[in-house]
């Protein structure tokens, strides 16, 4: 049973990688709001507001924040890898692509999930250049990185009960 339950992530992560990498293989770092919105259009894409907190940062020079650190952005909001539904996100920075990002909706199945990913990222870009895990105060967090092919590749996992979340992060090096 045990086997059986392993071939099946090995088959749906496999199955998810090209779903994620038909969405890296039509954008192209840079691409603008329009050419994000024509290439998705079947998928769902809409443009909305979040909060980028990260953008206190007096180093980033983004500048598409208002008072309120309020960003617009694209996002894909159920996007089906791997049996599970994730949320896509499209980061501007000055009106172009900075930054796609894949959050697995809520799951009791998340540090699973999140494992598999980090096996598919380390056959596929070797070793990690950041690891951190905290556990802790009723919560968890992982974290890893990778480079590769001038990619910036990062996962995390959170959780404080019996559902966890899994975000997965690309931007250019």
């Amino acid at each position: 049973m045990k086997l059986l339950i392993v071939v099946f992530l090995f088959l749906a992560l496999s199955i998810s990688v090209k779903a994620q990498d038909d969405i890296l293989s039509k954008t192209k770092w840079g691409m603008s709001g329009d050419e994000l919105m024509s290439t998705f259009k079947g998928d769902g894409i809409a443009s909305y507001t979040y909060s980028d907190n990260d953008d206190n940062n007096s180093d980033d020079n983004d500048n598409d924040n208002d008072n309120d650190n309020n960003r617009s952005g694209y996002r894909i909001s159920n996007y089906k890898m791997d049996g599970n539904s994730y949320s896509v996100r499209f980061s501007m920075n000055h009106g172009k692509l900075k930054e796609i990002r894949f959050s697995l909706n809520k799951t009791d199945k998340a540090s699973d999930i999140y494992e598999g990913w980090k096996k598919t990222f380390n056959s596929k870009y070797g070793s990690t250049v950041h690891d951190h895990d905290f556990s802790g105060y009723g919560r968890t967090e992982n974290e890893r990185a990778w480079e590769g092919s001038g990619i910036h590749v990062e996962l995390h996992y959170f959780s404080s009960g019996s559902n966890g979340k899994v975000d997965i992060t690309y931007n250019r090096n």
